[in-house]
């Protein structure tokens, strides 16, 4: 080999790539598949909820997720319990499977976090701070829409969001019922002291406490 420079001939065409896909299998793990759902390999990480900090779980397969990333099983967990990400933000990314979280911070999309452009069809069950798209938002979240049918038997439960409390809801919509059993229930927020606009909710809310039905608590 020599040291000298000396042009090289010119490398191969590439090919064209495909974005990563993902799924649980029936096992409840983790796969991804490189070529459009030909070959699934497995990821190892389960989609149950496992042993977090401070004895909580964190059930989630990204800490930020973005690209073409779905899910269409069952996830469920105690605390974080996210669709898509348990804590962290996403952005383009959709859930139609069931999602259950037994205390705090349970979303379609993400348990406790930020999200764009993401939407979700699946059921959401939980406890308190409980949603369509985020738990608990720690960002802003955009053009996002839920249409999976959302309960929490505890405070925070909505749409969109769960609580937003300083970060803005923009473009996003809710056309499933929401349902919770104590306070702060709403079609788009729970709670939220920051900016709500042009976002709209048609499902039906009920609960025993206070509601924001659409952006105001309604005492």
């Amino acid at each position: 080999m020599r040291v000298t420079g000396e042009r090289g001939s010119d490398g191969a065409a590439g090919q064209n790539g495909s974005s990563p896909q993902m799924r649980i299998n029936s096992s409840n793990i983790w796969e991804v598949s490189y070529d459009g759902g030909g070959v699934w390999t497995s990821l190892g990480v389960p989609a149950t909820g496992v042993g977090g900090q401070d004895g909580q779980n964190y059930v989630r397969l990204f800490g930020s997720s973005s690209g073409t990333v779905q899910n269409v099983h069952l996830v469920s967990g105690r605390d974080y319990v996210g669709g898509i990400s348990g804590n962290g933000g996403a952005s383009n990314c959709h859930n139609t499977g069931s999602v259950s979280g037994s205390n705090r911070y349970t979303g379609g999309i993400c348990g406790s976090g930020s999200a764009g452009s993401c939407y979700n069809t699946g059921s959401i069950s939980g406890a308190h701070y409980t949603s369509g798209i985020c738990g608990i938002s720690t960002a802003a979240v955009s053009t996002c829409y839920n249409a999976g049918f959302t309960f929490g038997n505890g405070n925070y439960i909505g749409g969109i969001c769960g609580s937003s409390k300083s970060w803005s809801i923009t473009a996003c919509c809710n056309t499933a019922n929401i349902s919770g059993g104590d306070h702060y229930i709403g079609g788009i927020s729970g709670n939220s002291t920051s900016s709500i606009s042009a976002c709209y909710s048609i499902g039906a809310v009920s609960g025993n406490g206070r509601l924001h039905r659409r952006y105001l608590r309604k005492d």
